[in-house]
């Protein structure tokens, strides 16, 4: 059966990386964060830039008049593949792209990317943003992404980088696809994936790679957390958020956990702000964030 596999997870969780290694096989494509094509937020989302360095890039000019509700199916019979991948992450389009293929007879396998609380912290304290602000988004994507109710395993990307295989080998044996030696080193591919975190997109087509393990964190970074912790205190939220993960680790989940899918009806109130507000973005974008980089 046709598979859409939504790889979920707030900025800088490794969506991107988990992407690419799912679209590295004949069978399978990695659309990237298509979401962004669709409904476009900021300004360099109106311009294509594909991977594969063609301009304009023959693979998405198939798709340049599809609908958003039908691109997944399009891309299933047009470049006649089993899996699409898509690393959107907006809950909204995650929502969305989960229902429209349910009512078009697709299977649904919906993966939820997490990194420990110090280590996504780091991915933005790194690029000028504070630790509370890391947290807030940390929590804010989570908990929305629970209160959708979708079916979903956890995939704890500082183990995907420490045992990338074996961690892969699970993602794939839950998802249905299958897991062949050197999967995981998706830079020998040529993908056609959009956006995402360009750190790892500019790995492809390089012959020098290999899957970075978890950072070192210095020592500014670790008084600034120590300093969060202080002022704020235990928090309980969050440590039942980690059980929650915890539950769901792919590794624990049965392969038949995505094959008999029902759509919640009723979402909530942020969900129709979110696409407001996309509407609103369409129209008048956001400037790219200006990163600054503290760390190397």
């Amino acid at each position: 059966m046709p598979t859409l596999i939504n790889v979920c997870g707030p900025s800088f969780s490794g969506t991107t990386l988990l992407d690419l290694m799912l679209g590295n096989a004949d069978d399978a494509f990695s659309c990237g964060e298509v979401a962004n094509w669709f409904r476009p937020t900021r300004a360099h989302h109106r311009r294509l830039d594909c991977p594969c360095g063609a301009n304009p890039c023959p693979t998405w000019a198939r798709f340049q008049n599809t609908p958003e509700e039908q691109f997944h199916r399009d891309v299933f019979s047009r470049l006649d593949v089993g899996f699409v991948v898509d690393s959107s992450k907006r809950l909204p389009w995650i929502f969305d792209t989960h229902r429209w293929a349910c009512q078009q007879g697709f299977r649904v396998v919906n993966l939820l990317v997490w990194k420990t609380p110090l280590s996504h912290g780091f991915s933005h304290w790194k690029r000028g943003q504070d630790v509370q602000d890391a947290r807030y988004r940390y929590m804010r994507y989570y908990t929305r992404f629970l209160a959708l109710r979708l079916p979903f395993v956890a995939v704890n990307f500082n183990r995907l980088v420490e045992v990338p295989a074996e961690q892969l080998a699970e993602v794939c044996r839950v998802s249905g696809a299958t897991y062949f030696r050197g999967r995981e080193r998706f830079w020998e591919r040529q993908h056609h994936q959009l956006f995402g975190n360009e750190g790892t997109r500019q790995q492809l087509g390089r012959d020098d790679n290999q899957i970075q393990a978890a950072e070192s964190y210095p020592l500014e970074y670790l008084a600034a957390v120590r300093e969060f912790d202080r002022v704020y205190g235990a928090d309980d939220e969050l440590q039942q958020l980690l059980n929650v993960f915890a539950a769901h680790d792919v590794a624990k989940a049965p392969t038949d956990l995505f094959d008999e899918v029902q759509v919640a009806r009723l979402l909530p109130f942020w969900y129709y702000e979110d696409r407001v507000r996309d509407v609103l973005r369409k129209f008048f974008p956001l400037r790219s964030a200006r990163i600054i980089s503290r760390a190397s």
